[in-house]
């Protein structure tokens, strides 16, 4: 599926509202037609290093998505061995999701 029409899917989705609340996710700036950057939230998941935190997360989609992963980054402070300590950036060889991502791969 081309590109756009991934994007504007995700989007649709997003605007909907899905799952448990618990991840949120929606354009930077929502006229940008490109669809390059996007604002998401996570209420880190019981069990996790994240349990019971809110933090947030910018994704960008770059020129070959799907076909490539989005890059990640925290913009809320995390310690987690696949998160860069100076960047935030998610260090996408690290996670599985990333690491082994094919076109049906989403945002979310």
């Amino acid at each position: 599926m081309p590109r756009r029409f991934c994007l504007l899917e995700e989007l649709a989705e997003a605007e909907h509202g899905f799952g448990d609340g618990t991840v949120s996710y929606g354009l930077q700036d929502k006229f940008d037609r490109r669809m390059l950057l996007w604002d998401a939230s996570i209420v880190g998941p019981l069990g996790s290093a994240l349990e019971d935190r809110f933090v947030n997360l910018i994704v960008q989609t770059g020129p070959q998505y799907p076909l490539e992963p989005p890059r990640i980054w925290f913009i809320s402070r995390v310690a987690l061995s696949t998160v860069s300590q100076e960047t935030g950036e998610v260090q996408r060889a690290s996670v599985p999701y990333l690491r082994n991502w094919t076109d049906q791969g989403t945002i979310r």
